[in-house]
């Protein structure tokens, strides 16, 4: 089990802050750990079974043996990504033995692709933004018998394995004496980007503590693509067209067009969302 701490803090008033730190989630220090190395198993469990190399009594541990490295090296995934589901798809796909490709816009930091690089991903890079790079690796698996695309937009198994923060929140809650109610709340704020990851998180608190869990999106002023499509119910409609530039330093949030997938499961759900400018981004930091 892989879990990151709570951190806590007072602030001005005495109220107590919590932070779940999942920047320092083991593996890949962020929370696209939680959906993105959970995918890359599934998909490499379910290519050892059905090649007969994973028997129904056999723990995960069978795949990192060198027959089983042997047959996952035939296979590759493939992600979009501005830069940290790459790296966590790509540190888990590459221990396993899988070719890994990460598609990659114009604004996801070079530190970023040189680390994707480091462990032997390969990154191709687009001129467009963050929807176009999804679409090219979405496009290029179609054709390939071999390939396994995770799509960050509509992904089911990325969705899942980032809910599952929230039962590792609730233990760390309990710890701490903490039980929200109607009356006293927990209020979150989740960063967001196309809405993966804060949606899947959105999900599993509403069904551990429904109202008594207040779920607020965060999202760069410029790029608020769940913010305009929550606004308006129109699934088309980009931050381009609301005459937004989707350029900011928060480039993992640096997202046109929210998913689709995400805001049809969750938007009911997401009690309000507030946008940030990259200079108060940049005090707080």
């Amino acid at each position: 089990h892989i879990d990151s701490p709570l951190l806590t803090q007072q602030d001005d008033t005495g109220r107590t802050l919590f932070v779940k730190a999942d920047h320092a989630l083991p593996l890949t220090a962020c929370i696209k750990a939680r959906g993105g190395v959970y995918q890359v198993l599934c998909i490499a469990e379910d290519v050892a079974r059905a090649e007969g190399l994973l028997a129904a009594d056999d723990t995960l541990d069978r795949l990192a043996q060198d027959d089983a490295r042997h047959l996952l090296a035939q296979h590759r995934v493939l992600v979009g990504s501005t830069g940290n589901l790459g790296y966590s798809v790509g540190v888990i796909g590459r221990a396993l033995g899988l070719q890994v490709e990460v598609h990659m816009s114009h604004d996801a930091a070079e530190w970023k692709k040189a680390r994707l690089r480091d462990i032997g991903a390969q990154v191709v890079e687009h001129p467009g933004d963050y929807t176009r790079a999804v679409a090219a690796a979405r496009a290029i698996a179609a054709g390939e018998v071999r390939a396994h695309f995770i799509d960050d937009e509509g992904s089911r198994l990325l969705f899942l394995g980032y809910a599952a923060a929230a039962w590792d929140l609730q233990v760390q809650l309990a710890a701490a004496g903490v039980m929200p109610t109607r009356e006293r709340p927990l209020r979150v704020y989740l960063p967001c980007g196309v809405g993966g990851a804060p949606g899947g998180v959105c999900f599993g608190l509403k069904q551990l503590w429904g109202d008594a869990v207040q779920c607020v999106f965060v999202e760069p002023v410029q790029s608020p693509c769940f913010l305009l499509r929550l606004a308006t119910g129109d699934a088309d409609l980009t931050v381009y067209d609301i005459g937004l530039s989707n350029d900011t330093l928060a480039d993992g949030m640096a997202v046109p067009h929210a998913s689709d997938l995400v805001a049809r499961w969750v938007g009911g759900l997401v009690d309000a969302v507030a946008t940030v400018r990259d200079e108060d981004l940049l005090r707080a930091l």
